[in-house]
């Protein structure tokens, strides 16, 4: 989770101080939110982080797609047997 107090930072904060941010970042495990004008432009996530939301990311992915086949076959199923049991009433 991101601390508001502690994480965001303008891009000339961190272009001045990115070892000393780089530090914090690894030392608390939080990413640190980059802004530019006042609003968020980037967010900065150590190496084994991102490594860590891109597996989550494949992952999700691969459920989603894995679901999107099994539901239309357990509708038609459920709806085949439904006109079934209609019909046959």
């Amino acid at each position: 989770m991101i601390d508001v107090t502690q994480d965001i930072h303008s891009l000339t904060t961190f272009k001045r101080n990115s070892s000393g941010l780089m530090k914090h970042m690894k030392k608390t495990g939080r990413p640190l939110v980059l802004t530019v004008k006042g609003k968020a432009e980037a967010v900065v996530l150590d190496a084994k982080a991102y490594q860590e939301v891109a597996s989550q990311l494949t992952l999700n992915r691969q459920l989603r797609a894995s679901y999107s086949g099994i539901f239309p076959c357990f509708l038609l199923g459920f709806l085949s047997r439904l006109v079934s049991s209609i019909s046959s009433a």
